[in-house]
């Protein structure tokens, strides 16, 4: 997964995320970013499908939006303050993946609806 570095102040969100899928372009053996852009990877190898989507529903809901606002003020996402920030339990990240990728729809209004099963 992606996230944006570096975000102007007028924009909506800091927490701006994309999903990057290896097999899905099985003809690069690597890829090549700008440095604007920080990655979430696993480091004991490629990270479980619905685990990306999972991330992708935190770092794409209004919840974790607003709370790295309120723990930076800068339009700088640093990797210190999102590996600062709580998560829940890969079980629950993975569920979150899971139920994302059936609705097939990566909107916030989604993503905040995923979330808010498990914060009950």
């Amino acid at each position: 997964m992606f996230v944006k570095r570096f975000t102007a102040k007028e924009e909506p969100r800091r927490l701006q995320c994309g999903i990057y899928l290896a097999k899905h372009y099985p003809q690069y053996a690597k890829i090549s970013t700008q440095n604007k852009i920080n990655f979430i990877d696993s480091l004991s190898g490629e990270m479980p499908e619905c685990l990306v989507y999972g991330l992708y529903v935190l770092f794409n809901s209004t919840l974790y939006d607003a709370y790295y606002r309120i723990l930076n003020g800068s339009t700088q996402v640093n990797s210190t303050e999102v590996n600062s920030m709580p998560v829940p339990d890969t079980k629950s990240i993975r569920e979150m993946g899971r139920e994302l990728m059936k609705t097939k729809d990566l909107s916030e209004k989604t993503c905040d609806l995923i979330l808010e099963e498990y914060c009950e």
